[in-house]
């Protein structure tokens, strides 16, 4: 459905007085995995000539399978539909209303999923002979030169997820079995037989094998900030900035403003925990059904101001700041290499800085190597 809402932009935009060869595609959180993904299509290809992920990425931890039969039989089960077979199934599921479907997930919660919005992931198609939207992992695909060689903006905020460390410390359930449940299941492939040891180098690391609750709810965060968001959109950019010719800009977002999309659980929707996932968009875009409207001497307004003006330029011009200006504090933005990780942090000021959360991101490397995607690219194209 993306591909063929690029497709109808790139064919109809000039009547609405766009260029058909400037078009940028945006995203955050889910959107920006699919941004990702769109990079490494072949049936995209052509379609966009710059892009943005905000806090997102296909290129993480995520598994990207290429059969979810059993999860279709589940949902067909939540919505009593037959599981015997896909034509069933798919028959079935056809009578269902949307509401119907969705309101079906909360038993993927339920049966143990700590985040059922993550459900269903994309998947590599097999090959009959049909146009398949992911013919490898984006990982493999980028590694063998198979992707779109466009401008790229991509970033993190601070606290990622921040709420599912909070899910976790309230819920028994999740409690029971650290190496099983999350903070383990929702951010990687799980029972497989690396799986228990990947816990726990992951529960040394970030809680220093210390009990989780609301002592821990800091490193807690991190690991959720890390493993569902930070280190796949880390590794893209690296990635990128490797195999492309194309300039990459990276970004922190760390402003705290007196709105979030996360406040802490007892403070009745008035106190943000930190800065949390999609926060940075508060900031781009009007949203005066959650949030109310700033005013000109609001203290946001400066933030929302430097935000603007720098999507704008990256979208108009593939580069955010063109030239220095006293309205962005003077800073350059610089992009992200292999030799200089360089990241604008955007809180009060912008400042130029290098190496993003390295140690953290380390060992995602270190449990998730590029060896493994490296030796199933040789095999296949050996």
């Amino acid at each position: 459905d993306q591909v063929q809402a690029l497709k109808w932009v790139k064919e109809n935009i000039a009547s609405f007085g766009g260029d058909p060869e400037s078009v940028t595609i945006v995203g955050s959180s889910v959107g920006a995995a699919s941004v990702t993904l769109h990079l490494v299509s072949p049936l995209s290809k052509g379609l966009f000539k710059r892009a943005v992920a905000m806090s997102g990425s296909s290129m993480g931890t995520w598994p990207v399978p290429n059969n979810q039969m059993e999860l279709a039989k589940k949902q067909a089960q939540f919505l009593n539909c037959p599981d015997d077979n896909s034509a069933n199934i798919i028959k079935c599921l056809k009578t269902k209303s949307a509401e119907e479907i969705a309101n079906s997930y909360v038993k993927f919660k339920e049966a143990g999923a700590l985040d059922s919005n993550l459900i269903w992931l994309p998947v590599v198609e097999q090959d009959f002979g049909q146009a398949r939207f992911l013919t490898a992992h984006p990982v493999e695909s980028v590694l063998n030169d198979h992707f779109e060689k466009v401008p790229f903006l991509t970033g993190v905020t601070t606290d990622e997820y921040a709420n599912l460390a909070f899910d976790l410390v309230d819920n028994p359930q999740l409690l029971q079995d650290m190496e099983k449940y999350p903070p383990f299941t929702s951010i990687y492939e799980k029972d497989t037989n690396a799986t228990k040891t990947i816990s726990k180098e992951l529960r040394k690391f970030y809680l220093d094998d210390k009990p989780v609750d609301n002592s821990t709810i800091a490193s807690l965060v991190n690991l959720y900030s890390d493993g569902m968001i930070g280190f796949g959109v880390n590794r893209a950019a690296k990635l990128l900035a490797e195999k492309s010719n194309e300039s990459v800009f990276y970004y922190r977002f760390n402003y705290k403003g007196r709105h979030s999309f996360f406040y802490l659980p007892d403070s009745n929707h008035t106190v943000p925990y930190g800065v949390a996932h999609m926060d940075d968009l508060i900031y781009l875009f009007h949203n005066s059904k959650q949030f109310t409207d700033y005013k000109e001497d609001d203290p946001e307004t400066d933030t929302i101001e430097k935000m603007t003006i720098m999507w704008v330029n990256f979208v108009k011009l593939g580069k955010p700041i063109p030239e220095q200006s006293e309205k962005l504090d003077g800073v350059k933005w610089e992009p992200f290499t292999t030799k200089a990780k360089k990241y604008l942090d955007i809180g009060n000021k912008l400042i130029l800085n290098e190496n993003l959360n390295e140690k953290r991101y380390n060992e995602w490397e270190k449990l998730f190597p590029l060896s493994k995607y490296q030796a199933k690219s040789k095999k296949q194209h050996g």
